[in-house]
C-alpha cells in the first residue's frame, strides 16, 4: 500500500512505527493508558500524504504538516478525548510524529 510513496516509503514506515509504538508498544507493554494496538494508525492514513506532495516531492515537511493537521491530529484527539492527560499525550504524539531521529522512543 505504501509503495505509492516511492522514495518516502521507508521514512513514512519509520514515522508510522514510531507513532504506533508511542500509542501502544506490544513488545514492551508501554504506551498511553487506555489505548492498545487497536488504536494504531494504519498505512491508509499515511497514503494520504500523496495528496499534499508536489510533483518532485520538494515540499515533504509541508506535506507532513498537512497530513498531521488534516488527518492524524483529529483521529488521535478522538482516541484521547476524555482522558486526564489528553492534551499532553496529543502533544507527545505530535512531537514523535515530527521527530527525525527514529532511535529515541518513549519508554
Amino acid at each position: 500500500m505504501l509503495d505509492v510513496l516511492g522514495d518516502l516509503k521507508e521514512e513514512v514506515i519509520t514515522k508510522m512505527n514510531n507513532l504506533n509504538n508511542a500509542i501502544w508498544n506490544s513488545a514492551t507493554g508501554n504506551g498511553i493508558e487506555g489505548l492498545n494496538n487497536a488504536y494504531h494508525i494504519g498505512g491508509a492514513y499515511f497514503c494520504k500524504l500523496t495528496h499534499y506532495l508536489d510533483e518532485n516531492q520538494s515540499n515533504v515537511d509541508e506535506a507532513y504538516r498537512l497530513l498531521w493537521d488534516n488527518h492524524l491530529r483529529g483521529v488521535l484527539f478522538e482516541y484521547l478525548r476524555g482522558s486526564v492527560d489528553a492534551m499532553e499525550n496529543l502533544k507527545m504524539l505530535e512531537n514523535i510524529f515530527f521527530k527525525t531521529d527514529s532511535d529515541v522512543m518513549p519508554e
